[in-house]
């Protein structure tokens, strides 16, 4: 199975990122708690995308040079705009007066340095809970985990590709997905022993810790090692899934609410995070496993070619998935800017008012957020990909 580009991965892309901007959508319309299982999906795409990409530089360079090419092609695809984003931050922190409001909003940027710079921010709050140090995050960086999260797998799995042969690399992977799930559950236990009066703290750790997301990489992974021939019909599998996964989340809420007599509203803390919810009635123990099932099996329906072509393959959503990065990046920024801009233009306190602007205010924030995305990759990102085909 050889690498090409295959358009509606972008497609994918670009519903994952829809899906994430509304999960962190502050409206009463666009209200969603589910965006997690799409960062699931980005995680499953990677870990196929890196594979197919590792074991044909495998097989043409030595290891020196097939190292130096992925790290040099990575670093130049994802370094500059991230550590633009993290400067302009800083800058603007030491910039702004002590007296001045908005510093305390960009603080956390400052605070968080070392970890955002090193990639290693997936690790604060587990980190900082043990020192007793802050480990709260904010606007500006709360979503930057899955990025330290991606550069550790990306700093370890070259030399894993490049030094097991494929039936090893089968059995290492296969060991992944077997013991994440089991891994999980140990960890709860030790979490919760932790810190037992945060479930929030524990969901992060939980799906934040590379040991505990690496069958989400994996799944992806088996899909470039093994050609799943003796799976026919992959579509008729995933509605299976999907259905199972419905089902799932449906009957629980259902129990929680009708038996334990706990609303959603109430475990949820009156927010949209679904991780709040993930670790009553032990949910995580089997649903993170199912989701990363359930993107491996949307994945081969694409690389089959079984696929809705007239939506993955639409103008907008392939616009959408080839900018992710910057909108992923920006989004949550911008979502501040917006309603900044929006509130001087036209006063938004009044809740009925918001409701009526609600879906209008969101497209003009999609459209803001993906205008800046486009002017990031042409202006400035496009720059520095050039220079990946010199290595």
């Amino acid at each position: 199975m050889s690498l090409k580009y295959i358009q509606p991965f972008d497609g994918l892309r670009g519903i994952g990122a829809l899906f994430i901007i509304a999960y962190h959508w502050p409206g009463q319309i666009i209200r969603i708690s589910h965006g997690w299982e799409f960062m699931q999906l980005f995680f499953v795409m990677s870990g196929y995308l890196i594979t197919m990409v590792l074991q044909e530089e495998r097989d043409k360079f030595p290891f020196k040079r097939y190292a130096l090419r992925f790290y040099l092609k990575r670093s130049l695809r994802l370094f500059p705009l991230y550590f633009v984003y993290l400067f302009f931050w800083l800058a603007v922190y030491w910039m702004l007066p002590d007296n001045n409001p908005l510093k305390e909003g960009v603080e956390e940027v400052h605070r968080h340095a070392a970890w955002l710079f090193t990639y290693t921010y997936n690790f604060m709050t587990m980190t900082n809970f043990l020192r007793d140090v802050d480990y709260s995050s904010g606007l500006l960086s709360t979503h930057l985990w899955t990025l330290s999260l991606e550069e550790q797998f990306y700093l370890v799995f070259p030399f894993i590709v490049f030094f097991l042969n494929k039936a090893q690399l089968r059995k290492a992977l296969l060991f992944a997905v077997v013991a994440a799930p089991l891994l999980r559950v140990i960890c709860y236990f030790v979490f919760r022993h932790l810190n037992p009066d945060d479930p929030f703290w524990i969901a992060q750790n939980l799906v934040r810790m590379p040991f505990l997301q690496m069958d989400s990489l994996a799944f992806g992974a088996l899909l470039a090692v093994y050609k799943f021939e003796k799976i026919e019909n992959p579509v008729k599998i995933f509605r299976w899934a999907t259905a199972g996964i419905v089902l799932i989340y449906a009957g629980n809420i259902l129990y929680t609410k009708y038996v334990q007599g706990i609303s959603y509203y109430e475990l949820t803390f009156g927010k949209k995070i679904a991780e709040n919810w993930m670790t009553h009635n032990y949910l995580f123990v089997y649903i993170i496993t199912m989701v990363n099932a359930w993107c491996a099996l949307m994945l081969l329906c694409v690389i089959r070619g079984h696929r809705m072509s007239w939506l993955l393959e639409s103008r907008p959503l392939v616009f959408i998935g080839r900018h992710s990065y910057a909108i992923y990046l920006f989004h949550l920024p911008l979502l501040f800017l917006f309603f900044a801009l929006a509130s001087a233009v036209t006063p938004l306190h009044d809740d009925h008012k918001r409701m009526l602007l609600e879906i209008p205010l969101f497209l003009l924030y999609l459209s803001f957020v993906c205008g800046f995305a486009y002017l990031s990759l042409r202006y400035f990102e496009s720059w520095f990909l050039k220079f990946k085909n010199r290595y």
